[in-house]
């Protein structure tokens, strides 16, 4: 009895707290934008923005929002997501020479698997 215990707490602390998530997400900015993936993966520390092509790390989880950031050359960015709403927002420094886009505002729903 005491090895079956035994096996069921180890069991508990081995399993963690692994937690990962697929949105679809939309534009609010603008209708004719195509849907976007963004993948959340706490047991990394990262959120996979797909438009970027590069992971964003987390950098704060508090208040029902999930904040991250990424360097790419001489732009940063940063993004929002507040867990409640569903609304990302990404936007970048406004020191970088990118033009056109500084934010954008798109509305995430948890995204369904061919396998559920």
């Amino acid at each position: 009895m005491k090895k079956l215990l035994g096996i069921v707490v180890l069991s508990f602390f081995l399993s963690g707290n692994a937690f990962s998530a697929n949105l679809k997400c939309s534009s609010l900015d603008d209708s004719s934008t195509p849907d976007i993936r963004v993948r959340i993966d706490l047991d990394r520390n990262r959120i996979d923005y797909a438009w970027l092509g590069k992971p964003m790390k987390i950098i704060s989880r508090s208040g029902g929002e999930i904040d991250a950031t990424l360097k790419a050359g001489s732009i940063n960015w940063f993004l929002n997501l507040d867990l409640y709403t569903g609304v990302l927002r990404v936007q970048h420094d406004s020191n970088s020479k990118l033009q056109g886009m500084k934010y954008k505002t798109w509305s995430c729903k948890k995204a369904k698997s061919l396998l559920e």
